[in-house]
């Protein structure tokens, strides 16, 4: 009988652990989206990063979390050109929220296709060494949180302080400005065909709108974000399953499975003579370019 009831109480700390674990994340979750409502965006993106490692990445979310996410409907379109409009403005700590929340979304109605690619976004933005100083400081406050937080977490905290202090520090003396660049001559943008030469494409932020649409703007290259692996038909972008791709009319990229899907909008070009990708959405300028 004493065996069989410390077995039954056993089960009821099991039940309890559990309960109050869903609870914090709960109040992770209504925390994190205080903070992105209110401005703090340093803080929102640290606690959404905690919450998708303590949900094994938002597979296990509490069930109101996911009630409120589908009350407001997915949002995946709404949450990437945001994120991609934060980057391009350099607001960095609101681009680590934005991704987060694109993938929480995406998960609140059972599609993971495209999580763990907002996450790794999420981390780049967080790490960048130009996080913005007036959303940066609550950070600090960010690691405090009570419920669990796994290492990547705690990197990802680390990072951003490490970035608010270089972003806080009094100014060291400046060095003599060297000569301003000089404008790089527009490209001559064309339409290709057939398949994408074989190679690695290295993929950058850029402006993109009016090359997805059809037209010859100058693709001037920005941020580094990451690269795609060509061969023949298919693609590789980060170390994501493999999918295919066809051109159509005007280099129309269509794209299937792999990382991208069909509302990711991809034009074969050549720019200056070099093979070209351009990557996004046709009502935004934010994008990427990639070039082997």
């Amino acid at each position: 009988m004493l065996r069989r009831t410390r077995s039954i109480a056993f089960f009821g700390l099991v039940i309890l652990s559990s309960s109050a674990l869903v609870a914090q994340n709960s109040q992770l979750y209504s925390q994190a989206i205080a903070e992105f409502n209110a401005g703090d965006f340093a803080a929102s993106c640290v606690h959404l990063r905690t919450l998708y490692d303590n949900t094994a990445k938002f597979h296990d979310l509490p069930a109101d979390v996911v009630a409120s996410e589908k009350a407001a409907g997915p949002q995946t379109t709404t949450w990437t050109h945001k994120a991609l409009d934060s980057d391009s403005h350099q607001r960095y700590a609101q681009e680590c929220a934005e991704f987060m929340r694109r993938s929480l979304s995406d998960a609140s109605f059972n599609d993971f296709f495209m999580v763990d690619d907002g996450r790794m976004y999420a981390d780049r933005a967080i790490a960048h060494p130009g996080a913005l100083p007036n959303s940066a400081p609550a950070a600090a406050a960010a690691v405090a949180i009570s419920a669990p937080t796994a290492g990547s977490a705690r990197r990802a905290s680390r990072a951003l302080a490490r970035n608010v202090s270089r972003a806080t520090s009094p100014a060291k003396a400046a060095a003599p400005s060297a000569p301003p660049p000089q404008p790089a001559p527009a490209s001559s943008v064309t339409a290709a065909s057939g398949n994408l030469p074989d190679g690695d494409y290295k993929c950058y932020t850029a402006t993109t709108a009016t090359i997805l649409a059809g037209g010859s703007a100058s693709l001037n290259p920005g941020q580094f974000l990451t690269h795609i692996h060509i061969k023949g038909n298919t693609y590789q972008a980060y170390e994501d399953p493999a999918g295919h791709y066809s051109v159509g009319s005007n280099g129309k990229i269509t794209w299937n499975g792999g990382t991208y899907s069909s509302k990711t909008l991809g034009r074969y070009v050549i720019d200056g003579g070099q093979p070209a990708i351009a990557i996004g959405y046709a009502d935004t300028d934010a994008g990427s370019v990639c070039k082997r």
